[in-house]
């Protein structure tokens, strides 16, 4: 490759175009189109070059060009050799537009397979209504590659007209076609596909089932009455795909049909009509929640996350009352997912919940427990996330710490001074920036109190355990654990120190009964 030259030569530029460097093809390809017209001749030659990093640079430029001499040029780049100068080429006559259009249907019926399949990539992307009536034909072409890209162009092109074609695409015994066919259905949205969709959520191919999800909810909500039906379907695949799309699809009429199917025999349908109801069961919160409870207490860990996650969606005093509870859960993910949704909902029934759940044996359940008590406030968890401040886990401290500078509580205090002195850095950090927010929450702008070396009482021996035992009316044992706020200044020196599922498991009987 040579070398870039001032004020480069048409043959110094196409050379440039053999280099690799993303950033030297870029100035390469403005320079070219910097010439205009005057290089379309020069950029056809070079399509036929040897290199086809040449090849792509050219097809690119004429593309950016958009001269139409360079269509029939460009057009025989489908063809080439190499994949890389083909996507060029589909890109760059797609940037013509629907001038590319007449030269690309002439093109379906090439001999070449290779040629037909790029040119109808090539139409889907232009998207022009006057290419319908010759991809409907390439439907029909002896090549699978072929029909799939006209199927899917017809959907880009939104073809209407090409429904029933496309309808009987999903009897084809080749899957690809029929998901091909599916997603084009999907695109365009007719609700004459609607039963055909809905009998293919019982395929036996997975990927299909899929798409044609994904079809029926691009649809919308004329979906909705033919997937309710669906939820009564002995095949249990069928059901849940059904669950799945009206969640999808947010349609408060699906509700009923949901409630339903929480009592369903299979434990994946069950999972997917959580998640569904979660989505819809605005309608009638209350009995959405009811109807959720009993899921909470399903063997399998992955539908107890699932209700879980749906009562959070939905909140409310039952569901917060409900999330409360599964913090006792036996499974830590579990655990950890109800201390997450407390979280979110914010709602201060949780405070007393979220305090013993600072001594969880996961300590990604206390940290999440930490930062909803620091968001939810209340003075009566200061003094546990003071004692939760020695906790062995710095990620935990640090959360704790930052609930308490929140709180901006004066009790919290002592501990945070403690906390200055931690070993670890984002624990000092955390508790430089609390101890300000403390400060000026209470008026107390002044210096630091400067620390002694032995603690005056336990708080550093205090385990996260022994919360339980904290008795709020208790003064004496408030003073012990954050000092006698009316003491002089010399004697607050005598403070005291502180100091990681599969899904479907069924975690309660063991591994043998995973999904």
């Amino acid at each position: 490759m040579a070398k870039p030259v001032d004020n480069p030569s048409i043959e110094q530029l196409l050379d440039l175009l053999r280099s690799r460097d993303e950033s030297d093809l870029d100035k390469a390809h403005e320079a070219i189109i910097a010439h205009g017209t005057s290089v379309v001749e020069p950029l056809i030659a070079a399509l036929k070059d040897g290199s086809y990093q040449v090849r792509m640079g050219a097809a690119r430029a004429l593309g950016t060009l958009g001269h139409e001499a360079a269509l029939g040029p460009l057009v025989e780049t489908l063809a080439d050799p190499s994949v890389n100068v083909q996507r060029t080429g589909v890109e760059s006559l797609a940037e013509m537009g629907v001038k590319a259009v007449p030269v690309l249907v002439e093109r379906l019926q090439e001999k070449d397979p290779k040629m037909r399949r790029r040119a109808a990539e090539t139409l889907g992307l232009i998207a022009d209504r006057s290419s319908l009536d010759a991809l409907v034909a390439a439907l029909s072409d002896d090549n699978a590659e072929v029909r799939k890209e006209a199927a899917r162009a017809l959907g880009k092109i939104k073809a209407s007209g090409a429904t029933m074609r496309l309808i009987d695409m999903l009897d084809d015994e080749n899957v690809e076609l029929c998901r091909y066919a599916a997603e084009a259905l999907g695109e365009i949205g007719d609700q004459e596909s609607i039963p055909k969709l809905v009998q293919c959520l019982t395929s036996s191919s997975g990927d299909l089932r899929d798409t044609a999800v994904q079809a029926l909810v691009k649809i919308g909500h004329d979906s909705t009455p033919e997937l309710i039906k669906l939820l009564h379907h002995d095949k249990a695949h069928g059901r849940l795909h059904a669950a799945d799309a009206l969640g999808r699809l947010k349609d408060p009429r699906a509700f009923d049909a949901l409630t339903d199917t929480l009592e369903d025999p299979d434990a994946r349908v069950r999972h997917y009509a959580a998640e569904a109801l979660g989505k819809v069961g605005h309608v009638d919160v209350q009995r959405a929640v009811r109807a959720l409870l009993p899921l909470l207490k399903e063997n399998h860990r992955d539908i107890r996350s699932v209700a879980i996650n749906a009562l959070r969606d939905l909140g409310g005093p039952v569901a917060v009352e409900a999330l409360a509870d599964m913090l006792g859960d036996p499974n830590a993910m579990v655990r950890l997912q109800a201390a997450q949704a407390l979280l979110e909902l914010e709602d201060r029934a949780a405070i007393q919940p979220l305090v013993r759940g600072l001594r969880d044996s996961e300590w990604g359940v206390r940290s999440f427990c930490a930062e909803a008590l620091g968001k939810l406030g209340g003075s009566e968890a200061v003094i546990p996330l003071v004692l939760a401040a020695a906790d062995e886990k710095p990620a935990v401290k640090v959360k704790v710490i930052e609930a308490l500078g929140k709180l901006g509580d004066k009790r919290s205090r002592h501990a945070l001074e403690i906390a200055e002195k931690d070993h670890d850095s984002d624990v000092r950090e955390a508790a430089r920036l609390a101890l300000g927010r403390v400060r000026t929450a209470t008026g107390d702008v002044g210096a630091p109190v400067a620390l002694r070396a032995e603690p005056r009482s336990g708080l550093a021996r205090v385990s996260a355990g022994e919360i339980d035992d904290y008795d709020e009316e208790d003064p004496l044992l408030a003073a012990e654990l954050v000092g006698d706020e009316d003491e002089d200044e010399e004697d607050e020196a005598d403070e005291p120190s502180t100091e990681d599922v599969e899904p479907w498991a069924d975690d309660d009987a063991g591994d043998e009964q995973a999904f």
